[in-house]
């Protein structure tokens, strides 16, 4: 996507990044390919081992003017997994703090806004035991609680180790606890 702004050129762009590795991986052939441009400023938001990463550089843009906008751009769509790079050839006008930082959140909010946003579900996966009387209330409770079954095994007693997704784990427990008064038992 390219930006102008008083003769500055923003060219910006977007990608899935899973691991800091792989965000580095496109930078580093950003850079080499616009070898020749003023700045890299950039960031990344990143789910790793369940907690939100995330980094940002003005790359010697004034602080805060730069990788702090492209970021917000990123957090204000909730996104996870996606880095963003916003290359700049200066213009030869000085664009001021205020007009930097707008000049690059104008670029990533437009990069961002068309761009393909893959959407997908992070699930926690569960393993539950329970007797053989409580399984239609536990499958009642999968199907509405949005949860998909990974395994069975139905033996003594039954274990399903189940995919639920993050943000409704804590009231699966719950539901399960109550439909099966106490008689489940959870690992992970």
């Amino acid at each position: 996507m390219r930006c102008f702004c008083f003769r500055s050129r923003f060219l910006g762009i977007g990608f899935p990044a899973e691991t800091q590795g792989q965000f580095k991986q496109v930078l580093h052939e950003r850079s080499k390919r616009y070898h020749d441009a003023t700045h890299h400023c950039w960031a990344y938001r990143l789910l790793t081992d369940g907690r939100v990463e995330f980094a940002s550089s003005d790359a010697g843009e004034p602080s805060g003017t730069a990788g702090r906008p492209i970021l917000s751009a990123i957090e204000g769509r909730v996104l996870l997994n996606v880095g963003l790079a916003v290359t700049r050839y200066f213009g030869g006008t000085k664009l001021g703090t205020g007009g930097l930082a707008r000049a690059y959140a104008d670029c990533a909010n437009l990069v961002l806004g068309n761009t393909e946003i893959i959407v997908r579900t992070v699930t926690a996966q569960l393993t539950l035991h329970f007797d053989y009387d409580q399984l239609s209330q536990v499958m009642s409770a999968v199907n509405q609680q949005g949860a998909g079954i990974v395994e069975s095994d139905y033996d003594a007693d039954i274990r399903l180790t189940v995919a639920v997704p993050v943000s409704r784990e804590a009231l699966f427990r719950q539901v399960l606890i109550d439909v099966c008064k106490g008689h489940v038992q959870f690992s992970a």
